[in-house]
């Protein structure tokens, strides 16, 4: 989903993408991970690559984990896009909508 948009900031910013755990394309095992875990994975591929900085950008649940890495390492974010998330944990229903949805797929 984040093709078009690199594509586009690209011309004008550096722009990367990081397979996180549960989404790399050739990944089988599945692993419960949590969003601590999520913004260790990042800050790995930071230092690999050497950025000391980003402007991090989430979308529904990668809002939770983009605010939990600036929450974490403050020194590494210079700022966040946020889309279609909140900064508050989901209440029970939605949780139960979400829960429902995965028994389903």
């Amino acid at each position: 989903m984040w093709n078009a948009v690199v594509e586009k900031v690209s011309q004008s910013y550096s722009c990367l993408t990081v397979d996180l755990p549960g989404f790399a394309a050739d990944e089988v095992e599945v692993v419960p991970w949590t969003f601590s875990m999520v913004s260790d994975e990042i800050v790995r591929y930071m230092k690999n690559h050497k950025i000391e900085k980003v402007v991090l950008c989430g979308s529904s649940m990668g809002g939770y984990a983009a605010l939990d890495f600036a929450f974490k390492y403050p020194a590494m974010c210079s700022g966040l896009i946020l889309m279609n998330t909140q900064a508050v944990a989901d209440g029970n229903e939605a949780k139960e909508k979400r829960s429902e949805n995965i028994r389903k797929i």
